[in-house]
């Protein structure tokens, strides 16, 4: 018999998370993402520079 509601996903034990696709920008590119945006830098080359796209860069510097 199947049943009508999926289990509950559980997090792994070895890193208590849920799984799914890392990050692309992590809490140090944001940094420096920051730094070279007060520098003057455009967000094309900050972006092309981290090696993530203009929509993900301009999401996290909001």
């Amino acid at each position: 018999m199947v049943q009508s509601s999926p289990e509950r996903v559980q997090p792994s034990c070895e890193t208590d998370s849920f799984g799914g696709r890392p990050p692309k920008m992590t809490t140090n590119k944001i940094r420096q993402a920051h730094k070279m945006r007060e520098n003057g830098m455009p967000l094309v080359d900050i972006a092309e520079i981290l090696g993530v796209g203009r929509t993900t860069l301009y999401r996290h510097l909001k």
